[in-house]
């Protein structure tokens, strides 16, 4: 048998989860940003020989797989790393190709280490309109190792991502010019500037104590 208790708190990550909370539940529900520890180790901030972008977390068709796709297919010089979970054919399919780095899964802290320290961009993309909140994970992820992220208009994190700028914002997921899309990274890589106030306070040493509080421990 199960032993049923009240909800005394509801842990959403981000305002859009707040607002889709029933009226009834407001009161107990809490923000907690998903923000990774800090990270303190080293970064490489010249430009790599090749554009190299980080593709991690869960991999697969709406999620990035048909950009890089593209990217690879337009002949340019970009070198591809990915770590995650593979959830389709065509993804897998991508691992055997000559200028993409497979690594398999790794720890939340070796892909940080691995963003700051080899790659120019960290790919954020979510097809469906409004996106979602592992968007943001990944937004967070690469404030930390002070790299920008690659986002869709699409997304959640597009307005943010524009705003800063923390990253390069692609018009549409369905992009069809890739020697554009190529040559707009290019660019946009030269310009980045770190979003280092954001770093100081962005860790997840930060919200701890509101968990803490929900949990009323």
């Amino acid at each position: 048998k199960f032993l049923y208790l009240p909800v005394t708190a509801l842990i959403v990550p981000d305002e859009k989860r707040f607002r889709l909370a029933p009226d009834t539940v407001k009161r107990k529900t809490f923000i907690l940003p998903d923000f990774p520890p800090c990270y303190d180790g080293p970064v490489n901030a010249q430009p790599r020989p090749f554009l190299t972008i980080l593709y991690y977390g869960r991999l697969g068709k709406g999620r990035g797989t048909e950009v890089i796709s593209g990217l690879l297919d337009s002949g340019k010089p970009v070198h591809i790393l990915m770590a995650g979970r593979i959830t389709d054919e065509a993804t897998e399919k991508l691992t055997s190709h000559p200028a993409v780095k497979w690594m398999g899964h790794r720890s939340h802290r070796e892909i940080l280490k691995i963003a700051a320290t080899e790659s120019d961009f960290l790919l954020c993309l979510y097809d469906r309109p409004g996106g979602e909140y592992t968007n943001f994970s990944g937004l967070y992820d690469a404030i930390q190792v002070e790299k920008p992220v690659i986002v869709n208009a699409e997304a959640l994190t597009a307005r943010f991502t524009d705003c800063y700028p923390a990253g390069y914002v692609m018009p549409s997921y369905k992009v069809r010019e890739f020697d554009s899309l190529y040559h707009s990274l290019l660019l946009f890589r030269r310009q980045f500037t770190p979003l280092k106030k954001l770093k100081e306070g962005w860790i997840w040493s930060k919200v701890e104590n509101k968990l803490i509080s929900a949990h009323r421990l």
